[in-house]
């Protein structure tokens, strides 16, 4: 089970008041932002908005931003816990998602 380790900044991570994830030292390990710009919006059928071309944008309400803020700052605490599942019950074949979202989470 040793074999996942993930390449990301140490938890625990915390959510700061202006929509930043920081580290347990207080510095900033990732924004999430309110607006989205995206390419490609003709086929998602997004309103064109920008001056430049393919370019759309997506307004979040404060709410959805803070929920993936949380989310987000939850992810190094959630990883040890599914760590802690595949310990007790590989090679059980209902934790092969979960062997995945672990090799994605760290990087592998």
């Amino acid at each position: 089970m040793g074999k996942f380790k993930g390449k990301f900044t140490p938890g625990p991570w915390e959510c700061s008041n202006d929509f930043e994830i920081i580290d347990a030292h207080g510095f900033p390990i990732a924004s999430v932002h309110s607006i989205c710009i995206k390419s490609g919006w003709q086929q998602l059928g997004i309103t064109h908005w920008a001056e430049a071309p393919n370019r759309a944008y997506i307004e979040r309400s404060d709410d959805e931003v803070r929920a993936n803020q949380k989310l987000i700052s939850a992810a190094p605490e959630m990883y040890e816990a599914l760590k802690k599942v595949l310990e007790v019950y590989d090679p059980d074949p209902a934790v092969i998602p979960i062997r995945k979202i672990l090799r994605k989470a760290g990087g592998e």
